[in-house]
């Protein structure tokens, strides 16, 4: 027989659904009133989508609803013979007892824990526990929720906490009115402050170069393009600034607006700007100085021809001249004065590193040894005059008159710096240029040097004037004080030695020029003994006079016919050759310029060479031998003479060739 429970709340229809059970054989009760809310209740935890669970103090399941047997993959009669330790596997036995003690003590708690499925699976879950009483039973009534989304967001959520913190830049989140809200780790380092000391600080207090129109020019471009990047400076705690990138974005959160500002540290990068700025600057400075030196040095060249009519002619008055003439006076002024240029025009040269270099083997002790005595001559009494020697031999190829004159520059040059007096040191030893030097200098050939400093205490050089010290006619000095060439002069001879030359000064602290030399690996020359050069003899033989410079070779012709020789002269190479090929027989000697037009002077000296190889040369040119050389203008076999050439050199040059054998 089967019973049937009626439950209607209003109580329409009662009767109706009784005398129909009735009819087709049901036993119809009334219901009771408390059985209809315990059956409600069941109903509800069934259906609840929560996981529902009732245990006892020794942790057995006593009830769970379907929800419970959903989320854990067993039935309702699997998991009422289960125990909490079946479905919690991190759960202790004294865990549970504690967690069990603590909600019966208040009533109700709340925790997480890990849930296990009937494949093995896990998820976070989070339990509200309630202590219940009931018919003299203790129970545990645990209201469960799957928080595996939640711990998914949450660990989403770290995961980006973690990478912002962990940035290598700096990351800040500023509000509107400037304070800054958030800064992560490598913000908080590279400031020196903590991340609670920053957030009670402004943009203000960490950007001293931040002005009310640079945050105007920021946000309008944050209107316009949603994104700006520009660079300024951040402010450490302990007051040294460093230079920085800033990139921000406008963010909306919680209805408010922030600036999203990444902060990199440039300071790498703009040393980096900068050293790439020195050396274009100094690269910028040689071809200046190179490109003035070629013009310095074409001048010059033009110079000496008309110097050597100058002094040529003069010289040849002053020959023929009876002694105590009434204009042989003016003719030595004529001479001293052309004689004064030919040493402005050496200067040119020496800059342009065209003049003639004598080489050899020398050391600098013996150099600065031997010129110590005028060199202290030069110094004024106020002057504390230094002289430091390397106690090793610093041997190196070069010509000793040029090195004297480096030093007689360099030491003048440092007199003048100290007008009230002061400390001159001129020390020699070894210097090495490295990587270092040729990085911070922009030139350089890395290896072992002879090195020469002089140092002075006196007014020292700005930058401007650093930039400038080698140029040509450049000069601090009054008026009528100096031709401005010194250390340009300088400059060159120590090039044509294949040096280098670095100053180090700043205003009020003196300064310090160091002139690097190669070292040479030869034994150092004998002390040169100088021998009285004798007076020009005359001759009879004939020269093939060749010269494209009108003055200079009417001038040539003059002093070697006065002397007896027979002149042939010529323009230009090609005209020379042409004479030569008709009359070879004749000629004993060609002096010849080596620049000329149509064919210079090496070319028609190979040609002739073809057809007189015992043909005597002497060459004649306003450059140097070294600078013919690169251009391949010249050999060093061959006679040279630089031009101004005086008539009694060049006769005494002319006739030492032809005697020779």
């Amino acid at each position: 027989m089967i019973s049937v429970f009626i439950v209607d709340d209003n109580g329409q229809g009662m009767e109706k659904a009784r005398a129909l059970l009735r009819d087709h054989g049901y036993s119809v009760c009334d219901s009771d009133p408390e059985a209809d809310d315990a059956m409600r209740f069941q109903f509800a935890m069934d259906r609840a989508c929560i996981q529902v669970f009732w245990l006892f103090e020794n942790g057995r399941l006593v009830y769970v609803n379907e929800a419970a047997c959903r989320s854990l993959g067993y039935g309702h009669e699997e998991l009422a013979g289960m125990t909490v330790y079946d479905i919690s596997p991190h759960c202790t036995v004294e865990e549970y007892a504690a967690l069990w003690q603590q909600t019966r003590k208040q009533g109700v708690d709340r925790f997480e824990a890990v849930h296990q499925t009937r494949d093995g699976r896990t998820y976070p879950v989070e339990i509200q526990s309630n202590f219940v009483e009931f018919e003299g039973c203790e129970y545990c009534c645990c209201f469960v929720t799957d928080i595996s989304e939640r711990k998914r967001a949450e660990e989403k959520l770290l995961l980006h906490e973690f990478c912002i913190e962990k940035a290598s830049i700096g990351i800040f989140l500023i509000s509107m009115d400037g304070r800054i809200a958030m800064a992560n780790e490598c913000a908080c380092r590279s400031l020196g402050y903590s991340s609670d000391e920053l957030c009670a600080m402004t943009v203000i207090d960490i950007d001293p170069a931040i002005t009310v129109e640079k945050i105007r020019a920021i946000v309008e471009q944050l209107e316009t393009n949603g994104s700006v990047t520009h660079e300024t400076v951040h402010r450490h705690r302990d007051g040294t600034t460093f230079p920085v990138e800033i990139t921000t974005n406008n963010i909306e959160f919680h209805g408010a607006t922030y600036s999203y500002s990444f902060a990199k540290d440039i300071s790498g990068r703009k040393q980096a700007e900068e050293k790439r700025k020195l050396l274009e600057t100094q690269l910028h400075q040689m071809q200046k100085l190179d490109a003035v030196g070629q013009l310095a040095g074409g001048i010059a060249h033009d110079f000496n021809n008309i110097l050597t009519a100058i002094i040529g002619f003069a010289e040849v008055m002053d020959m023929r001249m009876e002694q105590g003439a009434p204009l042989r006076h003016h003719v030595r002024q004529i001479l001293a004065a052309a004689e004064r240029a030919a040493d402005l025009t050496q200067g040119l040269l020496a800059f342009s590193r065209k003049q003639v270099l004598h080489v050899r083997c020398l050391d600098l002790r013996e150099i600065i040894d031997g010129l110590k005595k005028m060199l202290c001559r030069l110094i004024p009494e106020d002057i504390d005059f230094r002289v430091k020697t390397a106690a090793t031999e610093m041997t190196v190829m070069a010509d000793r008159g040029q090195i004297e004159q480096v030093l007689m520059n360099l030491v003048t040059n440092a007199r003048d710096a100290m007008p009230g007096g002061g400390v001159l040191t001129i020390k020699t030893g070894t210097g090495v240029i490295d990587e270092e030097f040729v990085r911070t200098n922009g030139f350089g050939v890395m290896g072992n040097y002879a090195l020469i400093s002089v140092t002075d205490n006196g007014c020292g050089m700005n930058a401007e004037t650093r930039e400038k010290v080698f140029e040509p006619f450049f000069t601090t000095k009054r008026r009528g004080k100096g031709t401005g060439l010194g250390l340009s002069i300088i400059y060159g001879i120590v090039k044509q030695h294949d040096g280098f030359i670095t100053v180090d000064s700043s205003p009020g602290q003196g300064a310090t020029f160091r002139v690097y030399l190669p070292l040479a690996g030869r034994e150092k020359e004998e002390t040169r003994e100088h021998r009285q050069t004798p007076l020009p003899k005359r001759g009879n033989e004939t020269v093939l006079l060749v010269e494209d410079d009108e003055v200079v070779r009417e001038l040539n012709r003059a002093v070697l016919e006065y002397a007896g020789y027979t002149v042939i002269e010529t323009i230009d190479g090609r005209e020379a050759l042409e004479r030569f090929r008709e009359q070879s027989h004749r000629m004993d000697i060609l002096v010849s310029d080596i620049i000329m037009p149509n064919l210079d002077g090496k070319a028609l000296y190979d040609e002739i060479m073809k057809i007189r190889p015992d043909m005597k040369v002497l060459f004649i040119s306003g450059y140097a031998e070294d600078a013919l050389d690169a251009r391949g203008l010249f050999e060093s076999e061959h006679n040279f003479m630089p031009k101004p050439v005086k008539p009694s050199e060049l006769l005494k040059r002319v006739r030492e060739i032809l005697d020779h054998p």
